[in-house]
Parts: C-alpha cells; structure tokens; sequence
C-alpha cells in the first residue's frame, strides 16, 4: 500500500522528462522516486490510480525535473496530474504496483488512531485543498467522532462529499464518452494540446467531436468554456457553462467561472432600500489569496499567522460604502450615532476650508456607528424582508479578501504607511469624529474606507488561534466564542491596526463611535 507523503503537481511534460513545482517541500531532493496518479472509479468505489514512476534528478529554484522510470500502458503523463513523494524518513522507493494500479483505494485507507480532533481536523483540511475528497472526508467523519456537533467540521465533511460527487460524476462522464467514441481520449488530448499553444480552432474543434457524440459531457463542457473565454467568445462560453451546471450542478468550479463570467471585478449595482435610498455594491470575484500576515511585517500580531492561502468559491457583491445613518434610519427608525450628520456643520475636509464655505453633512454621508453585532442582524432582518434579498455581514475571510483586492502587501496600495493618508481617516489625519464615506482614495476593487473611518463587524467568532487550522475553502470562522470578529480599524486607530490582516474581536453587544459594517450579497440574487 501507498504511504502518505508530499503532493504535488506537473507543470509540464516532454518525453520522459517532466517538471514540477516543489514550493517550500525541501523533503524532495534529487534521487527520491514519486508516484504520477489520478482518481478514477473502480467497481463504484472512488480509488486514486498510480499510472507512472519518477524519479527526480534536479532541483533547483523550488523546481524538481524528473524522468519518467515506469509507465502504465494506455495511459498519459500530462501537465496538472498530481505526485506524491514519501515523506521524510520512508525509504525513498515507494512499493507501487503498476500492474494492479492502487496508490491509495477506500477499502485500504487508514486514519492514524490517538490523535485529538484537532489534528484529524487540520489533515482533512490538507486532503481537501490537494483535491482528494475522499481521504478528507474519512478524516472528517474520524473528528465528528470526537466532536459530533461541531458545526465547522460537518460543513467541511459536505464539501468533501460534494468533491466526491462531482470527480464520480465527471468520471462517469468519462466511461460514457469512451464507451460511445472510440478515440476519445485521443481528440481530448488533441484538443489540451492545441488550447495550450493557443489554436482556439483547432481546441474546439476537438472538443466539438466529443461533444457532438456526449453533448451534456461536463469535461468538455467546461474545457469548451474556458478556451471560448481565452478567445473572448463570452456568450458562447456562458451557454457551455450553463449546460454543463443544468446537467450536473455540483460543478463547483463551473459555477465560480460562471459568476466571474457574468460580473467583472470592480463591477456596480444598485439597490433601492424604501425610502428613496440607495445601497450601492460592488462584485468581488471568486478567487484565492494569502490570509494574515507574514513574520516580517511591521505591526503585526500572533493571531495574523500563520499566513495561509484560502480560496473564496463564489463570487459576492460587498457594499461600496459603510453603511450610512440615513440607510440605518430608514429601516430601524431611529439613528443610534454619536455624530449624527444632519446636526453638524463639516469643519475639515480636504483642503480645509472655513466654516462658512463648509457643506452641511447629512445623514446620507456618515457612517452609522455605536451598533452592536446584534443591532446589525436585526437590521439586516428588516432589511431582507424590506428588499425581498437576502444579506449578510462578510465572513472575515471575504472581508480581508475584498480588502486586499489582489494585493498581498500590508495595505491595498503597498507598503508605504506614509500614503495611507491618501486612503483611510486614522489617528493622524482626523479630529476624533467619523467622516462622510467615499472622501479617501478606493482600493483597486473601488472599494472606499476598507482601512479606517470605523471599524466594520464581520459574520465570524473571534478565534486567536483560528488560522492554525482553519479550513482553506471558504472558511467561516469557529463554531463559537465569546467574540465577533470586526476589522479594518477607524478614525481612532494607528496604522498598524488599519492594515489588511490586523484582526480584532469583541462581545458582540459592543457599541462604540467608531464601529460600524457594511454589507454583502449573494452573486445568485
């Protein structure tokens, strides 16, 4: 049997030579022999087949060459095919038989026993973000042993059989498409290599053969979709997607590439709350980025790390703005802020200017402030029920992703602290009081005050260890606390705090004059 070791993926493949990226995995040195695998279905039971040896013969820059040692007849070593080395201190020449092609098969698998939930927790969560549902889900079900009611680990346990589901039905696919075309695999492949050099004509063409035998087939479907897109053919590429997800929904993949597919980033809606207000959002796309802070980061906090990369499945729409007094009031019928912006003359912007020139602040311009995590879900009831849509606060993960907006540096804008006045009111640019929304430069999303003017309560408990195993897909926080999760510091704060990965959590029957929120949407509404 196959024993559990390092993963890893082919960037590319010529001849017997192939490439692939080791990262930070400095157990793969030169000489160790890994094995090239794939999930297929055996006798209805998802197993992860062994199709070839390597063995590596370089390393260098965190890129391994290998050659190919044995090879499984009938089958190809392609590019995104997973690898898997033996760990540290395993004889470095694995026990695989070509012949009867098992690495890894449900009936064989086994859980390491006298180990705490935690650890079988953090395991599922590896298997699950390396795409091997099935050894996630057992991982999964072995910690609900331990913790039966844990909501986090039966959501996790779901999306692992929802993998499962989607592999089995692509699998299925597959047997079909051979079954009914004798040279299938040959003309997908055809098609891969032809996308790959960027002959969208002769990619379709291939594809199309397939699928003028197997219409509905999901693969196809969604290779089809993604070289139409290259070729800017985004209708065509919307209707594959759409076939694809009405025959088999759980294509997760498919539906983030639909969503990106409909909305771009940066992307803006409006909705009208009663009451001639307006509550504008703007999409945030699916994708993935690097959560908390490295070490090195000036500033930083324990509960930061470790820094660890996370995927957001689906897109979201985030609102522009904090949500302002006049949209507090208008659903709640009362404005609980301590600057309340129809009382109050505007003595500083910008340029300041005297207090006979200064514009009268409104309602409509402030954020509200002084609600409690509490206050908001009941505002948000009232507003669901009032607009017929369904929001929510964001989970601290699609919060530090809508901040970041694809940077990975300590603001959204860089490094550079001193510029930080060109983007959030804090404690060096302002007099102790909030500020009207959308006075300070967006970040590349167009999205104002994500750092500073008031903190913003996010849907999560407060966990200080939580990065330390929080789940890599769509993570929601830990299943409780004695704390929600509010970020992005205020008109109060230093910079350190209105850094994108600064974290802080508090009773959630907190108010103050400097915490407020904003709000997000579902993409399907």
């Amino acid at each position: 049997m196959w024993v559990s070791g390092y993963t890893q993926t082919l960037l590319s493949v010529s001849g017997k030579t192939v490439t692939l990226d080791v990262g930070t995995k400095k157990g793969v040195k030169m000489g160790m022999t890994g094995v090239v695998f794939i999930h297929q279905l055996v006798s209805d039971e998802l197993v992860q087949l062994a199709i070839a040896k390597i063995r590596v013969t370089a390393v260098k820059d965190n890129i391994a060459t290998a050659i190919i040692v044995e090879q499984k007849p009938r089958f190809e070593v392609i590019p995104y095919q997973q690898v898997r080395f033996v760990s540290a201190g395993v004889s470095p020449e694995p026990e695989v038989n070509l012949k009867s092609n098992l690495v890894a098969g449900p009936n064989e698998f086994q859980i390491e026993s006298g180990k705490d939930a935690l650890f079988y927790f953090k395991k599922g969560n590896k298997y699950e973000s390396e795409g091997d549902f099935d050894r996630a889900k057992r991982y999964f079900q072995r910690t609900l042993r331990d913790v039966p009611d844990d909501p986090t680990v039966k959501k996790e346990l779901s999306r692992a059989e929802a993998g499962i589901r989607e592999v089995r039905a692509k699998a299925e696919a597959k047997r079909k498409r051979r079954a009914l075309l004798k040279h299938a695999d040959e003309l997908e492949k055809a098609g891969d290599r032809a996308a790959a050099k960027g002959d969208i004509g002769k990619a379709l063409s291939y594809y199309q053969r397939i699928l003028d035998i197997v219409p509905n087939d999901p693969w196809m479907l969604e290779k089809k979709a993604d070289v139409l897109i290259k070729a800017g053919k985004n209708r065509k590429a919307e209707a594959a997607l759409r076939k694809a997800l009405a025959n088999y929904p759980e294509l997760r993949g498919a539906r983030s590439r639909l969503d990106n597919l409909l909305h771009k980033p940066g992307e803006q809606t409006l909705v009208r709350i009663p009451g001639h207000v307006l509550l504008k959002l703007v999409y945030v796309p699916a994708g993935s980025f690097l959560m908390g802070s490295p070490k090195s980061e000036k500033g930083r906090s324990v509960d930061e790390g470790p820094q660890h990369r996370v995927t957001i499945s689906r897109g979201f729409w985030i609102g522009k703005y904090e949500v302002t007094e006049a949209q507090w009031q208008i659903i709640m019928g009362k404005n609980p802020s301590l600057r309340q912006g129809e009382k109050i003359l505007l003595r500083k912007i910008d340029l300041n200017p005297s207090i006979n020139d200064a514009p009268r602040i409104t309602r409509n311009m402030l954020p509200v402030e002084r609600v409690s995590w509490d206050d908001v879900q009941s505002f948000i009831l009232k507003l669901n029920a009032a607009t017929g849509m369904t929001f929510r606060l964001p989970t601290e993960a699609e919060w530090e992703y809508a901040c970041r907006a694809g940077s990975e540096t300590a603001y959204s804008f860089g490094n550079n602290k001193k510029k930080l006045v060109k983007y959030a009111w804090y404690d060096a640019n302002t007099t102790a009081e909030t500020h009207p929304v959308g006075r300070r430069k967006p970040n590349a999303w167009g999205l104002y005050d994500m750092a500073g003017n008031v903190w913003e309560w996010c849907q999560d408990w407060y966990g200080k260890n939580y990065y330390q195993y929080s789940p890599v897909i769509d993570p929601t926080g830990p299943s409780s606390g004695h704390g929600r999760v509010f970020r992005g510091g205020s008109w109060f704060s230093s910079d350190d705090r209105c850094r994108s990965a600064f974290r802080y959590g508090y009773d959630p029957k907190l108010r103050y004059a400097n915490l407020g929120f904003r709000l997000v949407r579902e993409v399907s509404q």
